[in-house]
């Protein structure tokens, strides 16, 4: 009885299977696009011809980067969207009716090159003949000697048939380079027809209801990869260092094998992720066992190895949901109303197992360890998901070169300075401190700055969040100059530890007719061993009062003054500073290389202070 039913339902299905009616393949039209940092999402206007009841729609012609899971489609009154699903299909044209036309095409190309090849030689025969008939116009001695006029009429004419051909040649090897292109292209094409390569094509069927016959309007939205684009500027001070004007613009590049014509063109920096559910957090569970402080498998013996263990589970979390979700060969889902999914059970417990190995890794490490490596800790990133409307309808063709598509402008007034580190160069740099009271976040990118419509050099700019302060530098002014030495050094013994005293002067001078405000920085030593004393004994001038300045850079041992410098302060006349600061330590210690522990936290300091700076 169970196999006489089970047999009546299959024999049901496989009749509604064959009843669902299948409309003509169409294509739509690319309306939408909004560009991740790597995919887009693109949208697909159809309007199509539907009949009473339910029937399935053939989107065709999607492009090879699309990635399958992300179909989805939305509908007007009237249209229930059931289903959507991907396959791939052989092509409806006969591959042979193409490979006669490309063949055609390469033949018709292969006769233009020898055509080609044929008129270079007889130019080439020309030349020769010019060179023979200056030889046969020259005479070899005094007697006969042609006249002034047949001598100036006989080199105008080989030059100008020298010309002539030169013109005719160069002509000519273009048209030939742009031949043999033309003829590499089309052959490539060929291969791929003869040997299967582009003999299918991916297509999008929609499962639908249409509560009535008639045109139906409903779109048809997909993931594509090969998409990206990232931000960049152009900063203009003017001649008066009063205000600037920044250019934002994009730069997308597109190769998702598609054009996107005339489309509503968005730039978003947020992730196009297709998780709905969030993971559920499990409880935590530890091991311990008898052993030794640091035997665990996941011990950390300096802060370094400590930071790069939790850096490294850190960012195996961050995105993996939407990365393993794109790699689960699920069926495809039904009822879809948006490119939205659910995380599953395994997603989420390897995520709760990645957690768990971080804060395994946070109790099993000693205290001054993750105390050390806490005050290195970068800071939480500022990370904005923003999206940015073009205004007009654009055109972005599948090109391998990339694109530009101006953001907006922004004009902003500046508070112009100079600043100067005279331990890293003798140059003074050229600053202004801006606010974004635009109604857009600058994105981290490149700018190209310019000072009074004149090239001034290359920076980055960091990301400025609306109503937030950042700088852009200007490059160096040559006729202001910064020196610093070494005027003393003193080494005293004191009981059992030695005193090292240490003397710097810092000299500006100002070539200019104008005073100029400097900030100048200097520095002195850190020790992560607690038994070095270091001590700044006097600073002349008084170093900058400035709150952010003292917040965060003072005690980590960098100086800053701000000096004004006057007009023609040269030679005597020149600014001087000066600082004293002296080093106590145990006479047994001696200076050795810096260890590489050290070095990276340096680096990570430059990083940090940069981004402080900039802000």
């Amino acid at each position: 009885m169970r196999s006489y039913l089970t047999l009546c339902l299959m024999v049901a299905l496989a009749v509604t299977a064959r009843a669902v009616p299948q409309n003509a393949p169409v294509v739509g039209r690319i309306t939408e696009a909004t560009a991740y940092r790597g995919q887009a999402l693109v949208t697909r206007e159809i309007a199509t011809n539907v009949a009473l009841g339910d029937q399935e729609i053939v989107v065709t012609g999607l492009p090879e980067t699309v990635v399958p899971t992300s179909l989805y489609a939305t509908a007007g009154p009237n249209i229930t969207i059931r289903s959507v699903r991907y396959q791939v299909t052989a092509l409806r044209t006969p591959p042979n009716v193409q490979v006669r036309e490309l063949q055609s095409r390469i033949a018709r190309y292969g006769t233009e090159q020898r055509r080609i090849e044929t008129d270079l030689n007889v130019l080439q025969a020309r030349g020769e003949y010019l060179d023979k008939l200056e030889n046969t116009t020259a005479p070899a001695n005094g007697k006969g000697a042609t006249a002034p006029s047949t001598v100036e009429r006989n080199t105008r004419f080989m030059f100008a048939q020298r010309q002539e051909i030169a013109r005719k040649s160069l002509e000519l090897e273009m048209r030939r380079d742009n031949l043999s292109s033309e003829v590499n292209y089309w052959q490539r094409r060929l291969g791929e027809l003869r040997y299967g390569r582009a003999k299918s094509q991916r297509e999008a069927v929609i499962y639908l209801g249409a509560g009535r016959a008639g045109l139906a309007h409903f779109t048809l939205s997909y993931l594509v990869n090969n998409v990206n684009w990232t931000p960049s500027y152009s900063a203009y001070l003017n001649s008066e260092h009063t205000n600037m004007m920044i250019e934002y613009v994009a730069v997308v590049t597109q190769r998702s094998g598609e054009d996107w014509t005339k489309v509503k063109l968005t730039l978003s920096t947020t992730r196009p992720t297709l998780i709905a559910d969030a993971s559920a957090l499990s409880p935590l569970w530890i091991n311990l066992a008898p052993g030794e402080e640091g035997e665990g498998p996941q011990s950390a013996n300096t802060a370094r190895m400590y930071s790069e263990s939790r850096n490294a589970t850190q960012s195996e979390l961050t995105g993996n949901d939407y990365t393993v979700y794109l790699n689960q060969s699920a069926a495809p889902a039904h009822s879809q109303k948006g490119p939205v999914g659910q995380v599953s059970q395994s997603t989420g417990m390897h995520n709760n197992v990645v957690a768990a190995r971080m804060q395994n890794l946070e109790l099993s490490a000693p205290d001054e360890i993750v105390e050390a490596a806490r005050k290195t800790e970068a800071p939480i990133s500022e990370l904005l998901a923003v999206s940015y409307p073009l205004p007009a309808r654009v055109v972005v063709p599948s090109r391998n070169f990339q694109q530009m598509f101006r953001l907006t402008k922004l004009y902003l007034p500046v508070n112009f300075y100079y600043t100067a580190a005279p331990l890293l160069a003798d140059c003074v740099y050229q600053s202004a401190d801006a606010t974004n009271s635009s109604k857009f976040a600058l994105l981290p990118g490149p700018y190209t700055a310019y000072l009074d419509k004149q090239f001034a050099g290359r920076g980055q700019l960091p990301l400025v969040a609306r109503g937030q302060n950042f700088t852009v530098g200007f490059g160096a002014d040559t006729q202001l100059r910064v020196a610093r030495a070494l005027v003393s050094k003193k080494t005293a013994i004191n009981g059992g530890n030695k005193v090292v005293t240490l003397d710097y002067a810092l000299k500006l001078l100002n070539f200019t007719a104008q005073p100029v405000k400097v900030r100048v920085w200097d520095r002195i030593p850190r020790t992560p061993d607690e038994n070095v004393m270091i001590n700044l004994v006097s600073t002349t001038p008084e170093l900058s009062t400035n709150a952010a300045y003292l917040a965060d850079d003072h005690p980590r041992g960098l100086l800053r003054w701000d000096v004004t410098v006057p007009a023609q302060a040269t030679g005597v006349n020149a600014v001087k500073l000066s600082y004293t600061f002296t080093l106590e330590y145990d006479k047994s210690y001696v200076f050795t290389d810096l260890p590489a522990e050290l070095i990276q936290l340096m680096r990570e300091e430059y990083q940090a202070t940069r981004e402080r700076r900039k802000k």
